[in-house]
C-alpha cells in the first residue's frame, strides 16, 4: 500500500509539472531594438515588459496592446493556436519584433 501510495504521489507531483510547463509564460524585455523569438506551448504565454521610457505598444494577429511610455509597463498574452507569429511595436516598425514560435 506504500508504494502505492508513492507511485501515486510521483504520478501526481510529475502531472502538475506537465501543466505547468505548457501554461508557463515567457518575458520579452521591449525595449528599442530588439529582435527576439521565443518558444512556447499551444496555451502558454508571453509577457512584454518596457525596459525603457519610449512609447510602446505589442501588435501580433488578433491582438493590440495601448501606447505606454511607461518604464515597467508590461503587457500580456496567451497564445491558444500553433503556429510562428511575428509581434511588433507599431511605433517602431521592424526595430521592435518577437517572433513567438508556439508548439
Amino acid at each position: 500500500m506504500k508504494k502505492l501510495l508513492a507511485l501515486v504521489a510521483v504520478v501526481a507531483i510529475a502531472a502538475v509539472g506537465a501543466v505547468s510547463a505548457f501554461g508557463a509564460t515567457k518575458t520579452v524585455s521591449w525595449k528599442l531594438p530588439v529582435h527576439s523569438t521565443v518558444s512556447i506551448h499551444k496555451g502558454g504565454s508571453v509577457k512584454w515588459v518596457w525596459k525603457d521610457s519610449l512609447p510602446h505598444d505589442v501588435k501580433g494577429p488578433g491582438f493590440h496592446s495601448s501606447v505606454s511610455s511607461s518604464k515597467g509597463h508590461a503587457y500580456t498574452h496567451k497564445f491558444g493556436k500553433k503556429g510562428k507569429f511575428t509581434i511588433i511595436c507599431t511605433i517602431h516598425g521592424p526595430s521592435m519584433k518577437t517572433v513567438v514560435k508556439v508548439s
